[in-house]
């Protein structure tokens, strides 16, 4: 559970930018609208993000960029984005 969205994107942004810069550019977390979720299999991330589902991914990959007809809107946090793009 999330009591502060905010906090909780700028955290997961600091987590990101403290990386490498490498890693999977169209990965993030699953997050709703006080909740935030994840799993190791693409299956469940997929299912997750299906529109009847009604979740979406918070990605802050500097170089994530969505192929169109995919929802791309801006998260809490500059730099970080909520989707309903994810691949493995």
């Amino acid at each position: 559970m999330i009591k502060d969205a905010k906090a909780f994107q700028t955290a997961f942004k600091a987590e990101t930018d403290a990386g490498d810069g490498g890693g999977n550019p169209n990965q993030g977390i699953v997050v709703g609208q006080d909740f935030a979720m994840g799993s190791e299999s693409s299956d469940a991330m997929s299912a997750l993000l299906q529109p009847q589902a009604g979740l979406l991914m918070l990605n802050c990959h500097p170089d994530f960029k969505p192929p169109s007809g995919y929802r791309k809107e801006p998260a809490l946090v500059k730099g970080c984005v909520l989707t309903d793009y994810y691949v493995d």
